[in-house]
């Protein structure tokens, strides 16, 4: 009934998106083709960093994540010297709170990609993430984000065994 497992650790085990190949590398050259060393790129949530090596074009690449062992992680998968190009910061931990963005530049990023965090976010809080980013965005970035979709069965599925929280599809897509 106890463990030894920290937040991080279960973050990591239990909160695994399966994809296929083929869908790994359409999320892939989609996100490859929205970065760009003409603008700054920001990835939310990079967790041991399985995506973030498909964000380097972006200039400078910003990584935000609430547990520094997953920012520790996504640094490790890099040269010193690419290291230092990129900005790590923490947020939603260590009195930081989850929401705050204030550390990021305005109307600067071309590309915010937030792969698997929403998912586990209710949708009042989802709001408040959007209002965030969308201030962060340049004219005309892009944001690529996912979230649990309970306007499909699986979606329902997965908010009804507690893995993911209620996410409307319709809502998210009027916000």
């Amino acid at each position: 009934y106890g463990s030894n497992l920290t937040n991080w650790d279960v973050e990591r085990t239990d909160r695994i998106l399966e994809l296929s190949d083929d869908e790994r590398g359409e999320i892939g050259t989609v996100v490859r083709s929205y970065t760009s060393w003409q603008y700054p790129t920001l990835e939310i949530g990079p967790g041991d960093g399985a995506w973030t090596e498909s964000l380097v074009a972006g200039d400078p690449l910003y990584i935000i994540d609430r547990h520094q062992e997953f920012l520790d992680s996504t640094l490790g998968r890099f040269n010193e010297i690419y290291r230092k190009r990129i900005r790590p910061y923490l947020n939603g931990s260590h009195g930081i709170p989850e929401f705050d963005f204030t550390m990021l530049p305005q109307d600067q990023f071309g590309f915010i990609f937030a792969y698997n965090y929403l998912n586990y976010k209710p949708i009042e809080l989802i709001e408040k993430y959007l209002q965030e980013f969308y201030k962060k965005l340049r004219p005309g970035g892009r944001m690529l984000f996912t979230y649990n979709d309970c306007d499909f069965p699986q979606g329902i599925g997965l908010a009804e065994n507690n893995f993911m929280c209620y996410t409307p599809g319709k809502k998210i897509k009027a916000i």
